[in-house]
């Protein structure tokens, strides 16, 4: 493929329920979560890429085309990527587990994987299970196994937004509940549990635990490690790094508003967003990153720089979004009988308030609803949509106002009509997303040279 038809890619993500996720991928990056079950995972270099020429084509088409144009040094494994990279919610505590290290991972019949954890949110209290406390012996181990204590054997780290930790194979861990983090790691899906707090998993069952792989992958002289510091990349005072590893670099920059990062060529590089807005400029092309959103950039561009967004371009983007609810209510009023508002200003502060209240409060109700959503298959939300329609019109009544309740639930039924078909057309909201119950990683733990390089 020649360097002229590559461009950054950004890929649709791929949410993965889990037993200990919640809703916070919603609340804090706007992913479209399923109604109905907990959402742990969002799998963002993943399979089908969304923007460009090769939109609808996935990541294995890409590599096999692209080939070391795409990729640079990095090398693959059975032909596959070599990352992936997530966003985990950790609403709960995750399972004591730990991934096998090269030694013995195909005799165990796994593959190696090295991660590293970027913590994008935590709630006070929070920590991180990482290796063993001191003087924990492999015999001590297997006896609190054996008695359901082992977690007394995990050294703990209090953590907050902002820090991180190197999770090399061998070393046993896990998410303490209450955090929100980023993910990068050998694409490879080995994980043997350790403990699972005697939970039950999705279908009602105990999940299976793997004593023996773990006892034979853990390395039992990993005592209480401590969290990555980061070190400042000399001729560079933005950028940081986190992690210098043979199979990925990952680097932390912060830019103020109007700041720009070139990237040097030669390299693949993964960009993530972890708070604010930024654009990545190609020549004359330009691509808006949103906080908890990806894209990959192949080695063989040049002239790749990163910017920023000004505090201008947000006001943008709000004064857009508030247009396309205005239009989408002034439309509902036109095609619903029963909602009605008295002059031009009172259809946008109706309009307004509708969308302060499904940024910030909504998600809050979906969560206390999930009951409810779950057993009525997600329907429910359609009685929350109207409810809060509803709410509204009683609220600014009588400059907005609505006669009862199935004028409601028709006008918000239109005014998500209308609003997703606008979005579609300005590519502004929400991105769209795929769901999927069950996947295995799309490309396996590549490993050896040089790694590509992680830009969160």
């Amino acid at each position: 493929m020649g360097t002229t038809s590559l461009y950054p890619v950004r890929f649709q993500p791929i949410l993965k329920e889990r037993v200990w996720g919640g809703r916070r991928l919603q609340q804090l990056y706007a992913k479209q979560l399923p109604s109905t079950v907990p959402i742990g995972e969002s799998w963002e270099i993943s399979d089908v890429i969304k923007n460009g020429s090769f939109a609808g084509r996935d990541l294995h088409w890409l590599v096999e085309t692209g080939g070391s144009d795409l990729l640079g040094s990095a090398q693959l494994l059975n032909g596959r990527f070599p990352l992936l990279i997530k966003i985990l919610d950790a609403t709960e505590k995750l399972s004591l587990q730990v991934h096998p290290p090269a030694a013995c991972a195909a005799a165990l019949g796994g593959e190696p994987k090295t991660e590293l954890w970027y913590i994008a949110e935590a709630k006070p209290g929070a920590e991180l299970y990482v290796g063993l406390r001191h003087g924990c012996s492999r015999a001590e181990f297997t006896r609190k196994l054996k008695d359901g204590t082992v977690a007394d054997c995990f050294h703990r780290v209090a953590v907050q937004a902002g820090d991180t930790m190197f999770l090399p194979s061998g070393r046993v861990h896990a998410l303490g509940a209450g955090m929100v983090i980023f993910e990068i790691q050998q694409n490879s899906d080995t994980t043997y549990r350790v403990f699972d707090w005697n939970r039950l998993g999705l279908d009602g069952k105990p999940r299976d635990l793997h004593v023996r792989q773990s006892l034979e992958s853990i390395d039992f002289d990993d005592h209480e490690p401590a969290l990555v510091h980061p070190q400042k990349v000399p001729g560079d005072g933005n950028v940081k790094s986190l992690v210098r590893d043979e199979l990925f670099t990952v680097d932390l920059a912060e830019l103020r508003p109007g700041e720009t990062l070139p990237l040097s060529a030669g390299q693949m590089w993964i960009v993530g967003v972890v708070t604010g807005e930024l654009q990545a400029e190609h020549l004359s092309e330009q691509m808006s990153l949103s906080a908890g959103e990806f894209c990959l950039i192949p080695a063989s561009l040049e002239r790749v720089a990163l910017k920023a967004v000004r505090w201008e371009s947000c006001v943008k983007r709000f004064l857009q979004s508030w247009l396309v609810n205005t239009l989408a209510v002034l439309m509902a009023v036109y095609l619903v009988k029963g909602l009605h508002y008295q002059a031009p200003l009172d259809l946008l502060v109706a309009s307004l308030l509708l969308g302060v209240i499904n940024a910030v409060f909504r998600p809050f109700i979906m969560f206390l609803a999930l009951p409810l959503l779950v057993f009525t298959l997600g329907l429910f939300t359609l009685i929350i949509n109207a409810l809060v329609l509803y709410f509204i019109g009683n609220l600014l009544h009588p400059h907005f106002s609505v006669d009862n309740f199935w004028s409601a639930f028709w006008g918000a039924l239109v005014i998500s009509i209308v609003s997703v078909l606008l979005n579609s057309l300005t590519r502004s909201g929400n991105s769209r997303v795929r769901f999927e119950r069950r996947r295995p990683p799309p490309g396996g733990g590549g490993q050896g040279g040089s790694g590509p390089v992680i830009d969160v």
